[in-house]
């Protein structure tokens, strides 16, 4: 099926969303809440005991209720509005916009319209519709309780006032299984299978149509390829709760032949007869727009700390709105200062802070630099922020970004001065860090000693720096090259989770000679432009562990 782009005129319905919401991209489908600790009061999906229920259906609807007192509660984020003719499409019974674009609920699928963009500007919407393959195919829809917005719409046909609820639950979908949507955490939104009993799990699916590929991965993550801006379906756990005890379960999502449809696949000690918790995450991305057609900011590095908040680092061309930053003040500059880059356009980097969803900004600073480009970033132990730039610099700031402990080059005469470019780090621990680049000159012995794993300098040689003191003044403590005699382009390096060793990948240009010997080679052929490969241990090792050709 041929993808379906829709330019930026599609029209479905406007409502007022915070900046920051509008800025997330964000769902979660298929949290099929059971948890006894969360209590549920938006909507009794499941019909009242008639006198006529049997003993057995008695039993049955018993579970049914115990289960849906413990689903969370919709955080009233996304409205939920049902058709009375402000949505175009006749066939849509309720409609709600999200922050990655729009819902449209049919009695027989659902329609996303995500947003897509290019250079941070919206640049049309692609429509993905999920069917359900063997549902009943004409569901019912019960609301939750209506919300507290209130909202109309001025027509031609005149004024619009339709009812906004807080959730909506697909009744029946599959039998014995409804389908509930509402708003989660950080105006999430997240869809519940409620399956009666989890032998029904297997006759779930869902069709994607409209998308430019579905893939998974190895963890039964699913990815959903779009034109620009790609979504994202994990599956965090799966359980089932019998006697308030909480059992975990083996989840992943599989592709079914047509590599259109998905399905679920679970494993381990499953009670086929009570209620099935099925909890995929749709993680999310951001953009940064400043609320004018003028601005332009180029993202080139982000970091991840202990608590999943989100540090990005990139240069942008104009003074950022304090509304559009949610008034939050600056750290430790909100000085806006340019300098013209090589297209005689102004730029400056800017620093910020993203809460663990990305719906709020919670911390910003422009770093002081205006024409260098950040390149990497990593978060040390203590949560102080290093930034690494292309040209020498480095900075450290605190992790509210209020203060900036370092901004300059490392040693000067012995490093500085014979960096051609950074493009990678590593960090061990709040002292100690690794940095990857390439050198224009050679260094001293000092830096890069005479029993370095390689010690050749070609015309432009790959470089990996240990970089000492990094809370007081970082100083190059050791050093090797990587490389031959062609030049090398970049470096990239990380370290092995208990950091004993640090792997490497360099680009070299052309086939050159004079490269150090291969080590448990997977590669032994080079030829043309090629990838070098290499691990070795830390903290001063004198030869390569694994070193090698990859490429052809």
């Amino acid at each position: 099926m041929k993808t379906k782009f829709y330019t930026i005129d599609v029209k479905f319905y406007k409502r007022l969303l915070s900046k920051a919401s509008q800025a997330l991209l964000s769902l979660v489908i298929f949290n099929c809440a059971f948890a006894p600790s969360v209590a549920y009061s938006q909507v009794s999906t499941f019909s009242p005991v008639k006198n006529n229920t049997t003993i057995a259906n008695k039993e049955e609807l018993k579970k049914k209720e115990l289960s849906l007192q413990t689903l969370k509660q919709s955080t009233n984020v996304i409205w939920f509005e049902e058709n009375k003719g402000q949505f175009p499409d006749k066939n849509i019974r309720y409609g709600f916009r999200t922050s990655f674009g729009i819902v449209g609920v049919f009695d027989n699928k659902l329609r996303l319209v995500a947003r897509q963009s290019e250079k941070v500007k919206t640049t049309g919407y692609q429509v993905v519709d999920i069917t359900f393959p063997g549902s009943l195919n004409n569901w019912n829809i019960e609301t939750g309780n209506k919300s507290t917005v209130k909202g109309s719409y001025n027509t031609a046909e005149g004024n619009i006032t339709p009812s906004i609820f807080t959730e909506i639950t697909l009744k029946e979908v599959y039998p014995g299984t409804d389908l509930r949507l509402y708003s989660g955490d950080n105006g999430a939104l997240e869809f519940d299978w409620l399956l009666n009993k989890a032998a029904n799990y297997s006759k779930i699916k869902m069709k994607f149509n409209g998308q430019d590929a579905l893939k998974t991965d190895k963890k039964g993550n699913l990815f959903i390829d779009l034109q620009n801006d790609d979504m994202k379906i994990m599956i965090p756990e799966t359980y089932q709760v019998i006697n308030g005890i909480k059992r975990l379960l083996p989840a992943k999502m599989n592709l079914c032949a047509d590599k259109k449809t998905v399905c679920y696949d679970i494993a381990g000690n499953i009670d086929l007869q009570q209620p099935l918790v099925i909890d995929p995450v749709m993680s999310w991305s951001t953009y940064m727009h400043n609320n004018t057609k003028t601005f332009d900011e180029y993202l080139y590095t982000v970091a991840a700390n202990v608590n999943d908040e989100i540090y990005a680092c990139g240069l942008t061309n104009q003074t950022m709105s304090s509304t559009y930053l949610s008034n939050v003040p600056p750290g430790f500059s909100g000085t806006y200062t340019s300098a013209l880059n090589s297209d005689s356009k102004p730029q400056t980097s800017i620093l910020y802070r993203l809460n663990p969803s990305g719906t709020e900004i919670t911390a910003w600073t422009y770093t002081g630099l205006t024409t260098n480009v950040p390149v990497a970033m990593g978060i040390f132990p203590n949560n102080n922020v290093l930034v690494l730039y292309q040209t020498d610099t480095i900075q450290i700031f605190s992790a509210d970004l209020m203060t900036r402990y370092y901004s300059d080059v490392i040693d000067a005469a012995t490093v500085a001065a014979n960096v051609y470019t950074y493009q990678s780090l590593a960090i061990v621990d709040n002292n100690t860090f690794y940095l990857g680049g390439t050198a224009e000159t050679r260094f001293p012995s000092s830096v890069i000693p005479v029993n370095a794993p390689d010690t050749s300098m070609g015309s432009r040689e790959a470089v990996i720096l240990r970089i000492g003191n990094a809370m007081t003044a970082p100083t190059a403590e050791w050093g090797t090259y990587v490389g031959g005699s062609t030049r090398e382009r970049f470096t990239a390096i990380a370290l092995t989770p208990n950091k004993s060793k640090l792997a490497f990948a360099v680009y070299a240009e052309a086939s050159g000679t004079g490269y150090p010997a291969l080590v448990n080679a997977v590669d032994d052929t080079i030829a043309g432009n090629e990838l070098l490969v290499g691990v070795f241990s830390l903290p001063t090792p004198t030869s390569f562990d694994v070193f090698s050709y990859l490429g052809g």
